[in-house]
C-alpha cells in the first residue's frame, strides 16, 4: 500500500489535547517561522500519556538521559520534518496498519495540552505498491557513536536517505551557518564556557532551516527538499541517554554545502522489500503502507493526499 500526503484535501482525525506536556520548552521554530512535526505510535501496552511524561523527562535539566531512554521504551517515531515558512518538505516513509499521531513541538501551546492529530492508515484494499519509487542523490547514517556519515556536497533541491543505524533516537535539523564555517569551528562553540556563550555563535546565519524529526532505531525515511544554495550543519540535539548532553554538543554535527549542481556520493532509496532498515543483514520486517508528507511551513500546517489506490481512513 502506498499513501501519499501533500495536497489540500486533508483527511485526518480530529485533533485532540493530552493531558501532559513537556514543561521545559522544547526546541523552537524554525527561524522566520514553522514546524517541527513528529509523527510517532506508542507501543503495545503505553499510552499517549506515557509519551508525553517521556517527552517531560527528555525536555526536564536533570531527567533527560531518562527522557531518552523511556522515549525509546515506550515508542517509535517515524520523522517527519522540521520546516521553515515558504520552504516545505514531502517525507516518505513506510507505516503499518494502524493508528498513528502528529505533534508540533516547536510550537507547544501558551497553557495547555498539546494538540495531537490522529493519522488511521487502513488494510482494506489489495495489490497495493509496497515500494518507493522515489529515489534519493543522498544517504544520511545517524550512528551509534552519534555522528552523521554524510557527504559534505548536496543538491539544493532533491531527496535524502535519512537511516538511523543507532539503538538510540536521532534527528537531524539541517541550520544555514556562513561559508567556510568548519566542524572544528562548531564544536569549539558547543565547547565553550557559559560565560563565551552570550548570543549567537560567529557562524550563525539567518535563513530557512530543513530536515527531519525524531526516528526511532532502525528505521528510515526519505526527505525531499528545496533549500537556498549555502553552507549549512547537521545537527541533533537528542539527549544522551547515558549522560543527559546533547548529541550535538558530544559531537553530533557536519557542516554540509548545497549547491545548485552539487553532486552527492551516496545514492539510495528506500528498501526494496517494504522494510525499514534495521542495521542487521537479512533481517526483513514487513510493512503495508508507505507514507508520504508534504510539510507546509506556515503555523503548522499539514496537507495530505492520497496516491494510488492508498485511502487514509477518518475515525
Amino acid at each position: 500500500m502506498v499513501v501519499r500526503f501533500s495536497s489540500a484535501a486533508t483527511r485526518s482525525r480530529r485533533a485532540r489535547s493530552v493531558s501532559r506536556f513537556p514543561p521545559q520548552t522544547p526546541p523552537g521554530p524554525p527561524q522566520g517561522g514553522g514546524s517541527n512535526v513528529s509523527l510517532f505510535q506508542p507501543k503495545s501496552g503505553k499510552t499517549l500519556s506515557n509519551v508525553f511524561a517521556d517527552l517531560q523527562e527528555e525536555f526536564g535539566e536533570t531527567t533527560a538521559a531518562k527522557g531518552t531512554r523511556d522515549l525509546v521504551r515506550d515508542a517509535t517515531f517515524f520523522g517527519l520534518a522540521g520546516v521553515s515558512k515558504g520552504f516545505p518538505e514531502v517525507v516518505t516513509t513506510y507505516l503499518q496498519p494502524g493508528i498513528y499521531y502528529l505533534v508540533d513541538l516547536a510550537n507547544p501551546p501558551t497553557g495547555g495540552p498539546p494538540t495531537v492529530a490522529t493519522l488511521t492508515v487502513g488494510s482494506d484494499r489489495t495489490s497495493f505498491e509496497q515500494d518507493s519509487d522515489l529515489h534519493s542523490q543522498v544517504s544520511v547514517q545517524a550512528t551509534s557513536a552519534d555522528r552523521f556519515i554524510a557527504p559534505s556536497s548536496w543538491p539544493s533541491r532533491g531527496t535524502y536517505t535519512f537511516t538511523n543505524t543507532s539503538d538510540s533516537i536521532h534527528f537531524m535539523t539541517m541550520m544555514p551557518v556562513k561559508p567556510g564555517t568548519t566542524d572544528a569551528q562548531v564544536q569549539a562553540a558547543f565547547s565553550a564556557p557559559p560565560s563565551a556563550q552570550n548570543g549567537p555563535p560567529p557562524f550563525a546565519l539567518m535563513g530557512p532551516s530543513g530536515g527531519n524529526d525524531v526516528v526511532s532505531p532502525g528505521r528510515s525515511l526519505q526527505v525531499s527538499y528545496n533549500l537556498p544554495p549555502g553552507t549549512y550543519v547537521l545537527l541533533c540535539f537528542v539527549a544522551d541517554d547515558k549522560t543527559g548532553m546533547p548529541h550535538a554538543v558530544m559531537g553530533m554535527h557536519k557542516v554540509i554545502v548545497l549547491t545548485d549542481s552539487g553532486t552527492a556520493t551516496h545514492v539510495a532509496s528506500m528498501p526494496a522489500s517494504g522494510a525499514p532498515h534495521t542495521g542487521e543483514p537479512g533481517a526483513v520486517n514487513p510493512l503495508n503502507g508507505l507514507v508520504g508528507l508534504g510539510l507546509i511551513g506556515a503555523s503548522g500546517a499539514l496537507a495530505i493526499r492520497s496516491r494510488r489506490k492508498a485511502v487514509i481512513n477518518p475515525a
